[in-house]
């Protein structure tokens, strides 16, 4: 994480080194702060406020001095930041932790483990104790995890089973979840999935796509549309055997989890179709997908019917 310390506003040296030191980052790059001394010019101070924001260069008027006090406490602060953790989940912390621990392993909590979280609430808890480490990817490394990105956001392979653990306590759920939590969830899943650096890798896409499917953002949610486009992308990157190119373990995952689709996703995807058709864009990569979901569960007389429309105009 860049800091700057000992620059006027003015100074061109802080744009050379933002230039050579963090663009080169890209969108993955971790925010930048700059200590401003309070006695600054404040219409400086203003124009500055403007034009670095849009660099994401967060200025912090202090000083010095101030500054690295105020770091020290930061920082005893997030030493206890496990203990913060510890606290704010101590009814489910032991049953919890178990399947934190495998996640940083890379590997998946067996069965046993998830029967431990015997009632609604319980299971409630679980999914909040996972989804917080997300949030604070720093305990999950804590616990002995690792992280990739300048962000620290989770390893690939962590998130997928820590996921995995969210889907597999809230298929056990019962009653419904709360629409935040729904939400949160929905993005988190979203999010992992769209950043994977596996989307598009032939040995492990099935795994992305697998994780992608577990958890519906309903029609109207934040990132539907976008999470429905992904799916469209990745169902075209996947194929039957032995088609070169295709990516065969989107297909396997596919026809392993028909029944997970929901009614609404199947309908948004052959909406998409259709709007394809309208413009004159053929969709000789979606033809082997969109026969494959007329015999999930979710496909009614009607749906069927609308794929059937489209092969014949193709």
């Amino acid at each position: 994480m860049p800091l700057f310390l000992g620059y006027s506003l003015t100074d061109p040296n802080v744009y050379n080194i933002y230039d050579d030191v963090v663009a080169h980052m890209g969108d993955d790059r971790p925010p930048s702060f700059m200590i401003v001394h309070p006695s600054e010019d404040r219409n400086v101070l203003r124009q500055a406020k403007l034009l670095f924001e849009r660099k994401n260069i967060c200025l912090i008027e202090a000083g010095i001095g101030d500054f690295l006090a105020d770091l020290k406490k930061g920082l005893r602060s997030f030493e206890k930041e496990i203990e913060r953790y510890e606290l704010d989940h101590r009814h489910i912390y032991a049953r919890v932790t178990p399947l934190i621990e495998k996640a940083t392993k890379n590997k998946r909590s067996p069965d046993s483990y998830l029967k431990k979280f015997k009632s609604d609430k319980g299971r409630a808890f679980g999914i909040s104790a996972i989804v917080d480490l997300f949030d604070n990817p720093h305990i999950y490394e804590k616990m002995g995890g690792k992280l990739t990105t300048p962000k620290g956001k989770i390893e690939p392979e962590g998130a997928h089973h820590l996921i995995q653990c969210i889907i597999r306590l809230s298929n056990a759920k019962d009653d419904e979840f709360d629409s935040d939590v729904r939400t949160k969830i929905g993005n988190l899943v979203y999010e992992h999935c769209k950043k994977n650096p596996y989307l598009y890798d032939f040995n492990h896409a099935g795994v992305v796509f697998r994780d992608l499917l577990s958890f519906h953002i309903r029609k109207g949610d934040p990132n539907y549309e976008e999470r429905i486009d992904l799916l469209e992308e990745l169902l075209d990157f996947g194929g039957p055997r032995p088609r070169i190119g295709r990516c065969w373990a989107i297909y396997d995952e596919f026809n392993n989890h028909k029944d997970w689709w929901k009614k609404g996703e199947l309908d948004g995807l052959v909406s998409r179709i259709e709007e394809d058709v309208k413009t004159g864009s053929t969709f000789k990569e979606s033809k082997w997908w969109l026969e494959g979901i007329k015999s999930s569960k979710a496909a009614n007389k009607s749906l069927k019917g609308r794929i059937d429309a489209l092969m014949i105009e193709s």
